[in-house]
């Protein structure tokens, strides 16, 4: 059947070319409405209780999502400032999405309504400090509520507005900052947008120079870039058409996949060129090409896309989702190079071309320097195991040190606007992030259960990272004529309504929302803080029929972290054995899968070593290296072993068969190696540090995976005898 097959794909290589080719129109169709969400609700372990408690509390309190504004000034209370803060809170109420604007002056007047010396009131005021007064009493702030921010277009016209009009206000001596939830996922969407704009082009670029340089064949590249492009097209144009969008994580799957395609469309024009010189028929080259790699790749691919679907275990959709169109992707990827590469190149070269660098064959250019290298390997493969257990011992002695970390902060540089707004801000008014805490009870005892938020207050307020704490006995506090009979000169009274944010009644059952404010923090600070919350609510002395939940979307955003380390266990473990697996099925030999091990083991071991030595974290950012790595390291040993089986039928002894092996492979997997390396590396001069930690981490990947696949890969042939007769 196989042979029918490729007989077939030989006969019409040129109505195959053609019509992907033409395929490609399809996906283009789809192209313009890619859009990049980076929320970070898309984070959200949307099938888990604490979502749904999450939800449940958004629906019983409304939404609370805001951005925040903050200014140095000379004096808050001079007359011009007042002016200008009523002016901009003004512009800012104007804005089609916001809600309410919380600034001092419409505060002060529900407040204390012309009261004479209210800025001595203000000044001592719990419900105005770390709010619109910072503690120092040089910053202002105003907190601007807004109505819809839901889905990235509406979410970035919103705060692109507010932008706008801080902009026309932004002086020397009032010079404004702005943070809060919707303002960071908009600048992580234009974030990762500009960089991968310019430095994932820029990275495909470095590839085809590299290429070219290293081949000296514009046939070798033009037919390999072609499949890719096709397959890149009609991976993002699945997502599109199945209604998802890129975020930090998916972002950078169309470069993945361009380097990961491109080593099979190599090692067809490869081969195709060996193939021509020996038969000087494009036919047959064809043919032949195609009967000794077909299987080869189409392994290949599915061993990498094994990898990629075992984080289908993870219970977040943006990992759900790199791994369900990661897979895909290498799959049309696959039959992208099966179907243009060939019909491309017997319309470019459909005659040899005497001495071509292409050519992978002992006869036409042999690969001197890796036939060498691996048959001093071959001679001496108990020193390569033992040199390769000790690194694989020290790499896992590092493990422990590779933490799960989140700080979405930390991937923008310190000297970007965004890292310097959230500083001002963190350091001189308020807080960005929320501890949502429910607290619910029968109704009669509702007085109890308020004199234990306030208990709880005072203990929480004491709390490192703790900004605030606001709740209804807060607003109790508040003269009674604020949220009622008082209307400022903006309007209604700011603070109208304001109780239903923090108190729900449904049937005999009483609700209290109390919000506490905290600084920005990553998951190594976060997780104690909890537990002190914890502890501050247990010692609160609530009424025994009061229950206390804990929830909002930074705690559930920190849980995704332990989900992340899951997932690479789950991952990495999973495909690890199914790949093993798939070598025995593949080769027919359980030697074959044995030997297989270290050289797929090692690279990996060796990528998470260097993440923990140079401190690199678990994060959203560096979830997808598992897979990647195991994808990397399996592509090069089975085109190894596929190549090193063919030798061995011949009948020829094992060094000879590694040498033959190395001069054939050795040529197209240190191309495609270094060319994907050189590509990835130029993401390290991006400023989006995913797209910089993604670069690095796949350039090193692919140089560990070529120098295991150099190395290691002889040695155990030798060491687990296989394909030897016995």
């Amino acid at each position: 059947m196989i042979d029918r097959l490729l007989d077939f794909l030989t006969r019409h290589r040129r109505v195959a070319l053609i019509s992907a080719l033409l395929s490609v129109v399809i996906p283009a169709l789809y192209l313009p409405r890619l859009r990049i969400d980076n929320s970070l609700e898309v984070w959200l372990p949307r099938a888990s209780a604490d979502y749904a408690r999450y939800k449940a509390f958004l629906k019983k309190y409304g939404s609370d999502e805001f951005v925040i504004l903050g200014a140095a000034v000379n004096d808050p209370f001079a007359p011009d400032t007042l002016d200008r803060q009523r002016k901009l809170a003004q512009k800012l109420r104007d804005v089609p999405g916001v809600d309410r604007v919380w600034d001092l002056p419409d505060l002060a007047d529900a407040l204390w309504a012309g009261k004479p010396g209210w800025e001595h009131d203000a000044q001592s005021s719990p419900f105005l400090k770390n709010m619109v007064l910072g503690p120092d009493g040089k910053t202002i702030g105003m907190f601007v509520f807004l109505r819809d921010a839901s889905g990235p277009d509406a979410r970035r016209n919103i705060v692109g507005k507010i932008e706008d009009v801080l902009g026309g206000f932004s002086q020397p001596d009032f010079e404004t900052h702005l943070a809060g939830t919707p303002r960071l996922n908009v600048a992580l969407d234009r974030a990762s947008e500009h960089d991968s704009r310019i430095f994932l082009p820029v990275a495909i670029a470095v590839c085809i120079v590299t290429l070219l340089i290293m081949l000296r064949s514009v046939a070798g590249v033009v037919a390999p870039m072609c499949a890719v492009g096709v397959s890149a097209a009609w991976t993002v144009g699945l997502m599109i058409m199945t209604g998802h969008m890129l975020n930090v994580v998916t972002v950078v799957m169309p470069t993945l996949h361009f380097v990961l395609g491109l080593s099979n469309g190599i090692r067809l024009a490869s081969r195709y060129d060996t193939n021509l010189q020996r038969y000087g028929d494009a036919d047959r080259a064809v043919r032949e090409t195609l009967r000794e790699l077909f299987l080869p790749l189409l392994f290949m691919s599915v061993t990498m896309a094994i990898g990629f679907l075992a984080l289908l275990s993870s219970d977040l959709d943006p990992v759900v989702e790199l791994g369900t169109f990661s897979a895909a992707g290498l799959m049309i990827a696959f039959f992208s190079n099966v179907l243009i590469v060939p019909g491309l190149l017997t319309l470019l070269r459909p005659h040899a071309k005497p001495g071509s660098p292409l050519s992978g064959a002992t006869e036409a250019m042999p690969h001197h320097w890796s036939a060498r290298s691996g048959v001093s390997i071959a001679r001496h493969p108990w020193l390569a195991l033992s040199i390769a257990l000790v690194i694989l011992a020290g790499c896992a002695a590092l493990l422990p040190r590779l933490q799960a970390e989140s700080n979405v902060l930390k991937f923008f540089p310190e000297e970007s606007t965004v890292a310097r707004d959230y500083a001002f801000i963190g350091t001189r008014l308020t807080g960005f992030y929320t501890v949502e805490l429910d607290v619910t009870s029968p109704a009669d005892r509702a007085y109890e259960v308020l004199d234990g938020i306030k208990r709880l207050d005072k203990k929480a307020s004491t709390l490192a990272h703790v900004v605030r704490v606001d709740h209804l006995g807060k607003i109790d506090s508040l003269p009674k004529s604020a949220a009622s009979a008082g209307r400022t000169k903006s309007g209604t009274s700011p603070l109208s309504g304001l109780s239903d944010r923090f108190y729900s009644e449904e049937n005999d059952q009483v609700s209290f929302r109390v919000c506490i404010l905290v600084n920005a923090m990553g998951s190594s600070e976060y997780f104690p803080l909890l537990d002190s919350i914890r502890d501050a609510v247990k010692r609160a002395d609530f009424p025994p029929d009061a229950n206390v939940s804990i929830t909002g979307i930074v705690s559930l955003l920190n849980d995704a972290q332990g989900a992340l380390v899951e997932t690479q266990i789950k991952s990495f473990a999973s495909a690890f054995g199914i790949i093993v697996v798939m070598m025995a099925l593949l080769f027919r030999s359980i030697r074959a899968a044995a030997a297989s091990v270290l050289p797929n083991l090692v690279p990996i071991m060796l990528t998470f070593g260097w993440m923990a030595l140079r401190g690199i974290h678990l994060d959203a950012a560096t979830v997808m290296i598992a897979s990647v790595a195991i994808g990397i390291a399996v592509d090069n040993t089975i085109y190894f072993f596929a190549r090193y089986r063919d030798e061995k039928r011949s009948g020829i002894a094992s060094l000879v068969a590694v040498e033959s092996t190395f001069n054939s492979i050795g040529r197209p997997i240190t191309f495609t190696s270094i060319v994907a390396a050189a590509g990835f590396g130029i993401l390290a001069f991006a400023q989006f540090q995913p797209l910089v930690y993604f670069g690095v981490l796949t350039a090193v990947t692919m140089l560990t995976a070529l120098a295991g696949t150099l190395l290691l890969t002889p040695a155990c042939v030798q060491i687990f005898r296989v394909w030897e007769k016995r």
